[in-house]
């Protein structure tokens, strides 16, 4: 397992896993999801790669449950992996998001956003939720690519809760755990009790919980845990077996063979660690939140507008597609060099000198006298602080939006 020439400090398959990913899914909406807005139609729409393209969310989503379990291994607390998954996640979403924003109006597009819409984007929780909780505002993800994130932040939240509670027992807990949450949820629908298997969905991203399965086993492979890591690929299997009663079977089995065999196969392949590897295909990878952000509606207005000015229609307009969609890996690759990367640096090591402050002033008093312990840094000492991080932002959002009365 190597690492990426061009990023040191990151895994090079990994990054390749990304890339695969992220061409997949952009694929899928630059050719296949739009057919009807984009002006060269379906000319490309049944290219397999591009028809199937939509199941590389399924991809990035099993990614994550292995970076989650590894970052979970470095993290001392609740807290530090709170602030963690923020310094990564959200600095490039603010400033895709206000780029998605200004692209989407000032070009003509289906998708015209509304200054509610940072709301859900920049909390990561469906605008569904927050028109529950403030009447009338109306919001929704800026681009509606981004509802991902939102099943994103609840495995997070489930898995750090589970890793914090005993991490000896995160694998079988979350093992357990997820098998019992998706079997009772297809349980629940083939019993015609569908509103109440929702609640799952929304609690545990239910339909999407095998996917980070599959990540967290091939973690405890790439640990040399194998017996625990094809146990948790069987349980994958079993869950998405679960679900075929609910959505489409073929897509699900190509899904989940093609998932399994991406992410074990450069565990055991050094020939396809080193595909994988490859330079041009990890710098797609390690640019991937950026472009998945950027791609979709304001990439699509863009190549809408630009065809339009060069009077292209039908497959004459491809290459602008083309064109756009190299501009945006581009751009994307500019902000993960220029600002993704910094911003998160600095995040966390401001975060690490605030924490090593307050441990300082926690153990000396002004004499010099120690006085007390340090707080200790599983779940209970980082939950405080974390509940904190996520949601003081977001109560303080809810009160301007209802005291300005935004919809």
């Amino acid at each position: 397992m190597h690492r990426n020439a061009a990023f040191p400090t990151r895994m090079a398959h990994l990054d390749g896993l990304r890339g695969v990913a992220i061409l997949s899914v952009l694929g899928f909406h630059y050719f296949t999801c739009f057919q009807s807005i984009v002006p060269y139609g379906g000319a490309w729409a049944e290219f397999p790669l591009f028809r199937w393209g939509y199941l590389g969310v399924y991809l990035f989503f099993a990614i994550s449950g292995f970076v989650i379990a590894m970052t979970l291994e470095r993290c001392t607390g609740l807290e530090e992996f709170a602030v963690r998954r923020l310094a990564r996640l959200w600095p490039t979403m603010l400033l895709c998001s206000l780029l998605s924003y200004a692209t989407l109006s000032l070009l003509p597009s289906p998708w015209p956003p509304k200054p509610a819409d940072f709301l859900p984007s920049l909390s990561f929780i469906d605008g569904f939720v927050w028109n529950k909780l403030i009447p009338g505002l109306d919001a929704g993800w800026i681009d509606v690519a981004y509802w991902s994130l939102f099943v994103e932040v609840r495995f997070y939240a489930l898995a750090a809760l589970l890793w914090f509670a005993s991490p000896r027992l995160f694998a079988p807990l979350f093992f357990g755990l997820s098998t019992a949450v998706v079997g009772l949820y297809a349980l629940l629908y083939v019993a015609g009790l569908g509103l109440r298997a929702e609640w799952l969905q929304w609690a545990f991203a239910a339909k999407f919980l095998p996917w980070f399965v599959v990540g967290v086993a091939a973690r405890l492979v790439a640990l040399g845990r194998r017996r625990l890591g094809v146990i948790g690929m069987g349980l994958a299997a079993l869950q998405t077996v679960f679900l075929l009663c609910i959505d489409d079977p073929k897509a699900h089995l190509v899904a989940l063979v093609a998932v399994m065999s991406l992410m074990l196969g450069p565990l055991v392949s050094a020939r396809l660690s080193q595909w994988l590897g490859a330079r041009w295909l990890a710098a797609v990878g390690a640019a991937s939140y950026s472009l998945y952000l950027l791609h979709q509606y304001a990439g699509l207005a863009i190549v809408g507008a630009l065809s339009h000015a060069a009077g292209l229609k039908g497959s004459a307009a491809l290459p602008m597609a083309l064109g756009v969609a190299v501009a945006c890996t581009g751009l994307a690759h500019a902000i993960y060099r220029h600002w993704e990367c910094p911003m998160n640096h600095r995040l966390v090591r401001g975060y690490a000198g605030w924490r090593r402050g307050r441990r300082a002033r926690r153990l000396v008093s002004a004499d010099g006298t120690a006085v007390a312990r340090a707080r200790p840094g599983g779940l209970i000492g980082g939950l405080g602080p974390a509940f904190a991080l996520f949601t003081l932002p977001l109560a303080a959002a809810v009160w301007i939006l209802r005291r300005a009365r935004w919809g």
